[in-house]
């Protein structure tokens, strides 16, 4: 067993909540049943809100409660991307950042009509394609004008 292995394995739990890939939607929320050497046991757990915030692609297929194995070396340092809890509104907070987690906390809040999402300095926009009321308010601008331009300003300056 090589040394990548051992601490793979030593970070990776029962029961942790992981992404995989998924050739159809790109990344799946799951839950790690067991884990082997190589790889590991997945059961997808799809959140409450999938069936509204998804363009599902085949209908009569049943992914929830699927069991999948991953296999570590298809991963980015043969590591199963682990998720996080819940949205923020930077995600460099999050404590796991990789694609899975960005596309998931955009995601997530689009659908909560909150169409940007800071990481550190940048702002990442998608277009809601609908009107949000207040989203330009005074309120609003004063908020991120106080909160994330001058407070954000670098301290050399």
């Amino acid at each position: 067993m090589t040394m990548m292995t051992m601490m793979r394995l030593a970070s990776l739990e029962t029961d942790d909540k992981v992404y995989i890939r998924d050739d159809q939607y790109v990344w799946l929320p799951g839950r790690v049943l067991q884990k082997e050497d190589e790889r590991a046991l997945v059961r997808i757990e799809l959140p409450d809100d999938w069936q509204t915030t998804t363009d599902i692609q085949n209908e009569e297929e049943k992914i929830d409660g699927q069991e999948r194995w991953a296999n570590f070396e298809d991963y980015t340092n043969h590591q199963l991307p682990m998720q996080n809890n819940g949205t923020v509104r930077d995600m460099a907070e999050l404590t796991h950042l990789h694609e899975a987690a960005i596309l998931y906390q955009i995601k997530e809040r689009h659908f909560a009509l909150k169409p940007y999402t800071r990481v550190g300095e940048i702002v990442i926009a998608v277009n809601p394609c609908l009107w949000i009321p207040g989203l330009y308010s005074k309120y609003q601008q004063r908020l991120y004008t106080d909160q994330f331009v001058w407070q954000g300003k670098h301290k050399e300056e």
